[in-house]
């Protein structure tokens, strides 16, 4: 008897027309996600809100967290 379990699949992020280094994920209220793959081969996930970051740019490395946790943060 097998024990699997259902993966849920993540959504795609959406490339920037501007900049297709930067994947992004709309989430409620104008909070966005973004994925920034840098030329120098590292990457990180930064979020943008439509007034401005309430505290100050936040990098949040993609060795520590994973895009299911990210999006989770997004939709709260």
């Amino acid at each position: 008897m097998s024990n699997m379990k259902a993966t849920k699949t993540l959504p795609q992020g959406t490339p920037r027309t501007d900049n297709p280094n930067i994947l992004e994920w709309f989430g409620p209220e104008g909070k966005v996600l973004q994925l920034v793959n840098l030329a120098s081969g590292s990457s990180h996930y930064r979020f943008h809100y439509p007034q401005g970051d309430p505290l100050w740019p936040s990098y949040y490395s993609t060795k520590r967290w994973s895009l299911k946790q990210m999006l989770d943060l997004l939709n709260r």
